[in-house]
């Protein structure tokens, strides 16, 4: 009895020496990112079959688990790929506001310029300066609109560059984690897979906020990793995503190559790419074209020198070009001479030669001054039309802002509900640490005492008498 005794207490300082163990390596890596605090699991050794009944033959290690709870990790990681969408969005449509600039520096104040050079010209319709002048302020807004939409359609190639980037690193991430389920799966014992089941964990978190995916868990500890329902990983076998360079798509081998709906930060990067850039880059077009319509449009109803027989006169000829659309808005009139100041006389006919030539007829050019104020179809000046865009893709921003700001704090939410749970509190280790030392010394107090009552036994019994 008292040699089983002996192994009794053997086994509680072994005990009490795993669970100290433990609790020394949480509180080393207490500050390590993605750590889970493990916990040493007890419990009772068969007992054996006394005279007197079943004694107990001491405690032993049964496992060594982390504190993970996976309804947390999923909370968190959903709303991890949603924060990182929303994050991702908002940089994108917050560079594209500082692109289209001030309105006082902007198109809109290009445009303005223009509509003051053309009233100074309708004051004195036959001043050559002031003509240079005017075509040198139309310039200054064609360069100014190319600028802009130069400036804006840049982030698309910013952003393509970015999901591609994004795109390796996340193969990696899936290589690796395939690689951790092979290694996770070898090992056996208590605890032996937790600090690489810690390092997976973060690399899940990883693939959560750039891609959004879900996990399943698996035999022998390992995991299934999805994307929409397409296979990343399924244990030690892994499958790569592609990524289409011109159009930022991702692709999958299982469905041919084809591309796939994406969550995190490359879904809001997709988001801008695919939505936001492309409606922002028509509205411009759209007031280009309009620009270059109504400007043309007016000129065409003045007259100019034809700069062939003298005091013969043709209508006015283009302004602008918008074919192209707003990244190749440019002025096709090469000199002041062809903005039409004068309006025709009735019945006139290009080559019809005016003489005296209407040198201070400016109602053409004032007409073209008052494209300032003239309402288009769509019920708004050309002014209004930038101010308007400006003003609704700033709408857009702040609305990204506001989701950005309240996803965020479900985030930081969630993510404080699993490090409550995973994390490691100094005070709590602590105090565990002090009740398993005085486990620790009780069991050595038990074995020194069996140690006594077995050198009484050896030493001192069948002496008597002698």
């Amino acid at each position: 009895m008292a040699i089983q005794g002996l192994n009794t207490a053997y086994t509680g300082i072994r005990a009490a020496q795993a669970a100290i163990e433990t609790i020394s390596h949480n509180i080393a890596n207490m500050s390590v990112e993605g750590y889970t605090r493990q916990r040493v699991e007890l419990g009772s050794v068969y007992p054996f079959e006394s005279p007197v009944g079943l004694i107990g033959t001491g405690v032993d290690v049964m496992d060594i688990h982390r504190t993970r709870e996976r309804l947390l990790d999923e909370r968190t990681r959903a709303e991890s790929g949603r924060l990182g969408y929303f994050e991702s969005r908002f940089e994108l449509l917050s560079l594209a506001e500082d692109r289209l600039g001030q309105l006082d520096n902007a198109i809109d104040s290009a445009l303005t310029e223009v509509f003051s050079q053309l009233e100074d010209l309708a004051m004195q319709p036959d001043s050559a300066p002031i003509r240079t002048a005017v075509l040198g302020s139309m310039e200054a807004l064609a360069t100014r609109m190319r600028e802009t939409v130069s400036g804006i359609t840049q982030l698309r190639t910013e952003t393509l560059i970015r999901i591609d980037a994004q795109g390796r690193q996340f193969n990696d991430t899936i290589a690796e984690i395939a690689r951790l389920n092979g290694e996770i799966a070898g090992l056996s014992g208590a605890g032996a897979a937790n600090d690489l089941q810690d390092q997976r964990d973060i690399l899940i978190d990883q693939l959560s906020r750039g891609l959004g995916v879900r996990t399943v868990d698996m035999d022998n500890g390992m995991v299934r990793v999805s994307l929409n329902g397409l296979s990343l990983v399924d244990g030690k076998e892994y499958v790569q995503l592609g990524y289409d360079p011109i159009t930022g798509a991702i692709t999958h081998p299982d469905v041919g190559g084809n591309p796939v709906m994406v969550g995190g930060e490359i879904g809001g990067l997709k988001q801008f790419l695919d939505q936001d850039l492309v409606a922002l880059l028509a509205r411009f077009d759209t007031l280009a074209s309009d620009i270059a319509t109504e400007f043309n449009a007016q000129n065409a109803l003045g007259i100019v020198q034809d700069g062939v027989t003298p005091n013969a006169f043709v209508t006015g000829g283009d302004l602008f070009d918008a074919s192209g659309g707003a990244a190749a808005f440019n002025v096709v009139a090469t000199a002041g001479r062809e903005i039409a100041a004068a309006l025709p006389p009735a019945g006139f006919v290009d080559g019809d030669v005016i003489d005296p030539p209407p040198s201070f007829d400016g109602r053409n050019v004032q007409a073209l001054a008052d494209l300032r104020t003239k309402v288009l179809l769509d019920g708004r000046t050309l002014n209004e039309q930038f101010r308007d865009l400006v003003a609704n893709h700033g709408v857009l921003t702040r609305q990204a802002a506001q989701q950005t700001v309240g996803q965020d704090v479900l985030h930081a939410a969630t993510n404080r509900a699993r490090e409550n749970q995973h994390g490691v509190d100094l005070n709590e280790e602590l105090t565990l640490m002090i009740a398993h030392q005085r486990a620790l010394e009780a069991s050595s107090r038990v074995l020194t005492t069996m140690d006594e009552v077995l050198s009484t036994l050896i030493h001192s019994t069948g002496i008597v008498g002698r």
